[in-house]
This record gives structure tokens, C-alpha cells and sequence, in this order.
């Protein structure tokens, strides 16, 4: 069985981490890549201000990525990107957010009654006011569809999207949930709530050790470890189509 107390813990606690915090260990960016100038450069926008850099992971054009940022010692040189996550297209609609965002309590309901979640879902979007909130919807559906649970939501007026999706260990007989976290100023974080304890998998060093100074704030065991990449439980890009789902 799996213990959605441990998860409320955790979503809570993500979701009350101040972003004023974080300057004081990261020195990550936000960033939108304009064009590829070919040979691992690109032209790229901060904040802004728009500035050639160098990436060793191809990017693509017109698409916003979360990235560690290293100052190049040559002030000639472009800067060095690097730990690159692609950020989806949602979490740049604030207005999306704002009309369909989930606290930890609507979380929890939904995973008990996924059928009450997906009619909601598609009364949304019947009701969806423009194309845009249309194709904003329709990955959460879909992602249902595929058995994972997508909840956009907001911390400190920052946007994220959080995914879970339940494991069954026939071996074991026991249940567990993974889950995909993608938060602005945190990047992403996955894992595995169990029984008594929970796994997390981060990409930066400075995350790690961030989340296990707030250990002591969690009712629970926290294991976190680097890892070099990670994915999301569901690609929330609106590339598929609805007319694959069944009701």
C-alpha cells in the first residue's frame, strides 16, 4: 500500500522551498535558445539579454532550457552551458497555471479517483476557452491515459509540473509510486515513494545537498542521489493526438 502521507510530506515541503534561498547555492539560468550558429554554439536569450554560448548537448531553436552557467575564464570565449533540462511549453503560461493548478490536497484526491480526474479533465477541455488552453490541456489527458498522473502547480508564483505513476512489484505484492518533479528554480527531480522512505534523484550537486539540509523538516527518510539526465514519466510536448483516447 502506498503511503500518500510521506507524498503529501514531500509535496508540501518542495512546494515551500523559498526560491530566495536558492541564489545562495545554484548558479542556474533560465534560458531560451534562439539559434543554433552551428559547432556547439548558440545564440541564446537571459533574462533578456541576448549572448552566444557553448553546449556539447544539441539544443533546439525557439525551445527554453534550464541550465548550470559557467562564466568562461576568457571573456572573448562564450559561456559554457551545461546539466541542460528542457523545460515543456506549459510552464510558460501563467494564466494556464493559474486556472488549472493543484495543491497537494486536490493531489491526493486525484489519485484516489482517477475516473472523477478524468471526467474533469474533459469537461475542461469541452469548455476550453481558446486554442492555446486547448492544447495546454490536452497532455494532462492524454498522460492520464498512459497511466501517469500530470498536475501542473505554483510555488512562491513559480510554476511547476509534477508527475506520479504507480508501480505493482509482483514479486514483492507491494506498490509504489514514482514520480517526476520539474520546478523553475529547482530543475528536476525524480524517485520513488515507498512504504517508510523515499528515493530522489537530482542532476545537480547543489540540489542534493540543499534537499539534505531540509531533511530534518520532513517526517521521513530522505535517499537522494545524482544522477546524469532525467525524464519526465510523460512527454507533456502536445504532439499526439486525442482522438487515440478511449473513454
Amino acid at each position: 500500500m502506498i503511503n500518500l502521507s510521506l507524498l503529501s510530506s514531500l509535496t508540501n515541503n518542495l512546494q515551500n522551498i523559498n526560491p530566495k534561498d536558492l541564489p545562495k547555492i545554484m548558479r542556474f539560468v533560465s534560458i531560451d535558445v534562439l539559434k543554433d550558429l552551428g559547432s556547439g554554439k548558440f545564440l541564446i536569450d537571459i533574462e533578456g539579454k541576448q549572448q552566444q554560448a557553448l553546449s556539447k548537448k544539441p539544443l533546439q531553436e525557439n525551445a527554453t532550457y534550464f541550465a548550470k552557467y559557467l562564466t568562461n575564464k576568457d571573456p572573448n570565449k562564450p559561456a559554457l552551458l551545461s546539466k541542460l533540462i528542457k523545460l515543456p511549453n506549459m510552464i510558460h503560461n501563467k494564466t494556464f497555471f493559474k486556472e488549472y493548478t493543484f495543491d497537494t490536497k486536490e493531489i491526493l484526491h486525484a489519485l484516489k479517483n482517477p475516473k472523477e480526474l478524468q471526467q474533469q479533465l474533459l469537461e475542461k477541455l469541452a469548455n476550453a476557452p481558446t486554442k492555446e488552453h486547448f492544447s495546454q490541456l490536452s497532455p494532462l489527458l492524454l498522460s492520464l491515459h498512459h497511466q501517469v498522473f500530470t498536475f501542473p502547480f505554483v510555488f512562491y508564483e513559480h510554476l511547476g509540473i509534477f508527475q506520479l505513476k504507480k508501480r505493482y512489484n509482483k514479486k514483492s505484492k507491494k506498490t509504489t509510486l514514482e514520480f517526476y518533479a520539474l520546478l523553475e528554480n529547482l530543475g528536476a527531480i525524480s524517485g520513488v515513494v515507498f512504504e517508510n522512505k523515499v528515493e530522489l534523484h537530482v542532476v545537480y550537486e547543489e540540489i542534493k545537498d540543499f534537499l539534505e539540509q531540509h531533511e530534518k523538516e520532513l517526517p521521513i527518510t530522505l535517499y537522494v542521489s545524482i544522477v546524469e539526465s532525467i525524464e519526465p514519466l510523460f512527454d507533456t510536448t502536445p504532439t499526439n493526438q486525442l482522438l487515440d483516447i478511449k473513454t
